[in-house]
């Protein structure tokens, strides 16, 4: 039988080397090479679960591989079948194009709508939307309701790719934008086919006819495209608008109005979606619809929060240039007078100069933050560190700045100068946001919480309170400075002017982020000493290759090779600071101890914020585990199983849970 075996696998090596000679144009310039065994050499020596990396070839460019002889990949595995063409279904009957019942129409609709968003998730048009047979031929659909809404939805489609394309905040794995065999449309000829189909519903249910509530639920699911249609349209300028003088503004209040008829036509949908034909294994499509457009991270709505926010690329909403917004921020952060002064320096002066050029580069800055943020998690996590080399540049710069304004000495009272400081917090906010991400992408492993949890209390939100406090301390001192003016005028006790009231605002709001990241600082601090308590008690095993501590502390760092001290710091720095050198000496009860004291004053924290709806999550996080810190601390449960339960709302602080 190998014999046999063997003959035939011989006889089918020849036979497809025969059918590759005959079809490879190259054949006979170059001669083909055995590399089956050197192959396999090579793949022995990786270990279990190592991968062979080459600079030609990464991982992002495996997911574009196409597994062949996979049905769902390699399109060519199967045969087109020739009677599901359109014009074999209509002649068959299986099709009725004239006047198609309303469970069917119904349920078409919502298949078209589920394809429509299968499409949005990185699927292609040809197995989506293109499934549909009607929409093969639209000409031919002579029923008015069917035809109405299949042209509808061909707009669709072609406004969410201008969205989608002109957005540029998508991957190939988010988006396939390749249009198969469909005419361009015409947005005011389809949706006034769209309302005169809703005109006729209208009218048949006035009729009273038998089938109300079936032509009412057709009624809704046209009216929903309808009205996502026009919400999306007065959000992007026409063709014409190009050719005009005045720049394209979305129109947020119309789309808004559309919007809210939208998500109430949605509603109804919800509700009649088993008056629609059911499929005979009993699956519905549009399930999966309503679960996605519940998803704030989809392709289209990331595309259109990109261009309502930035239709133009330097004016927000398209009304307010991005500098601007940058000198309030700046204000925001430092001292009025010292934004106030920068106006009475003259534009051409080596300090008007600098200035403008700080603002010119932290615009293009800023701009590529936003952009980043309208891509998926993991392609932020990719782009973030860009964006943080960006604000590495742009921290020399402003320090620059404050060492030529300086110079000049132009204002006698520098305190509030601190340009450098805007930059670095939010540079830090980008390097926490970086290791949010990667906290809810799942790619920390249990034994790397010592050194991340001791980089984010150490480092990144203790420079975030300091640099808060700064901003506190310099607002505080100028409202003091308006008080002892308020004084000198002799001005009434009640009355309070308008920059008195701001500068209060503005206060009250750092004081509350000051609280917020006292509580990040305080439970980074407690999930530091309870790794390492876990890791004391052999709960959290950790690689026996001392060095590869190292290698992956190094990896986890390697984002902010581009900024300077402290920022970026290394594994000796961190050893020596965190006193990790002594942790095999460590009691345990003691670490825990001192997380119990952390999580409480995290907690503590929290609860003085005015948000309390939005630090709610960290409220039940720091109280589950302080109980279980507690209980540890003790002595109790040691044999028991602690396992770290992550979730979506608090990625980066998981709920303690012993099994």
């Amino acid at each position: 039988m190998n014999n046999h075996q063997e003959m035939g696998d011989i006889g089918l090596q020849k036979l497809l080397s025969e059918g590759y000679n005959e079809i490879n144009p190259m054949r006979g310039k170059f001669d083909p090479v055995d590399i089956t065994e050197e192959f396999f050499a090579e793949c022995s020596k990786l270990t279990v679960g190592e991968l062979a990396i080459s600079p030609n070839f990464s991982l992002s460019e495996a997911m574009s591989a196409i597994e062949l002889m996979d049905p769902k990949m390699d399109i060519g595995m199967v045969k087109y079948d020739e009677s599901i063409q359109f014009e074999n279904l209509v002649s068959t009957g299986q099709l009725n194009i004239w006047e198609m019942d309303l469970p069917e129409l119904i349920a078409t609709m919502d298949a078209l709508l589920a394809s429509y968003i299968a499409w949005l998730e990185g699927n292609s048009l040809a197995q989506t939307v293109l499934t549909c047979v009607c929409l093969h031929n639209l000409d031919a659909v002579e029923d008015p309701i069917l035809s109405a809404y299949c042209r509808g939805i061909i707009e669709l489609i072609y406004l969410t790719r201008q969205i989608i394309q002109t957005a540029t905040v998508y991957d190939e794995e988010d988006f396939n934008g390749h249009f198969v065999n469909i005419r361009s449309s015409d947005c005011v000829k389809y949706t006034s086919s769209i309302k005169q189909a809703e005109l006729s519903l209208q009218r048949a249910i006035k009729q009273k006819s038998k089938d109300v509530k079936l032509l009412k639920a057709a009624l809704c699911r046209i009216s929903f495209l309808r009205h996502f249609i026009f919400s999306l349209n007065v959000l992007m300028p026409s063709q014409l608008a190009e050719t005009t003088i005045t720049p394209f503004r979305p129109n947020a209040e119309e789309a808004s109005s559309h919007m809210r008829i939208a998500c109430q036509c949605l509603e109804e949908m919800e509700l009649t979606i088993d008056l629609g034909s059911q499929p005979a294994d009993g699956c519905d499509g549009l399930e999966f619809f309503i679960s996605c457009a519940h998803l704030i991270i989809c392709v289209l709505s990331r595309s259109l929060l990109q261009l309502v926010y930035l239709p133009q690329d330097d004016k927000l909403m398209g009304c307010v240039p991005l500098s601007t917004s940058v000198i309030e921020s700046i204000r925001l952060r430092t001292s009025a007078p010292f934004i106030d002064h920068l106006g009475t320096i003259q534009v051409d002066s080596q300090c008007g100069i600098f200035f403008n050029e700080f603002i010119t580069d932290a615009v293009k800055v800023f701009l590529g933050v936003i952009q980043m943020f309208g891509h998926n998690l993991a392609r932020q996590r990719e782009r973030i560190v860009s964006c943080i080399e960006d604000f590495a540049a742009l921290q020399n710069e402003a320090e620059r700045f404050e060492s030529i304004y300086e110079a000049m000495n132009t204002m006698q009272d520098s305190a509030g100068l601190s340009l450098s400081s805007f930059v670095l917090y939010h540079t830090l906010l980008l390097i926490e946001y970086h290791f949010y991400l990667s906290a809810r992408l799942d790619l920390f492993a249990p034994f790397e919480y010592p050194y991340i949890y001791w980089y984010l209390s150490d480092i990144v939100y203790k420079l975030i309170v300091n640099a808060l406090s700064h901003s506190r301390d310099v607002l505080l001192a100028e409202k003091q400075k308006g008080m002892k003016i308020k004084k000198k005028s002799e001005r009434k006790k009640n009355s309070k002017t308008w920059q008195e009231g701001e500068l209060n605002r503005r206060i009250s709001a750092i004081e509350n982020s000051l609280l917020f990241y006292k509580a990040q600082l305080a439970l980074s601090s407690a999930f530091y000493q309870a790794s390492v308590g876990l890791i004391a008690m052999n709960k959290i095993r950790i690689p026996k290759n001392d060095a590869s501590e190292r290698y992956r502390f190094e990896l986890r760092m390697s984002p902010f090779s581009s900024l300077s001290s402290p920022l970026f710091v290394s594994y000796d720095y961190f050893m020596q600071s965190s006193r990790k050198e002594n942790s095999s000496s460590w009691n345990s009860r003691s670490c825990f101890s001192y997380a119990y004291d952390a999580f409480a004053a995290a907690r503590t924290f929290l609860e003085e914020s005015t948000d309390i709806q939005e630090v709610s999550e960290y409220i039940r996080v720091c109280k589950n585990n302080m109980i279980v810190s507690k209980i540890l601390s003790c002595g109790g449960k040691d044999k028991s199983n602690i396992r770290f339960i992550l979730d979506d709302c608090v990625p980066l602080f998981p709920i303690l849970k012993i099994d």
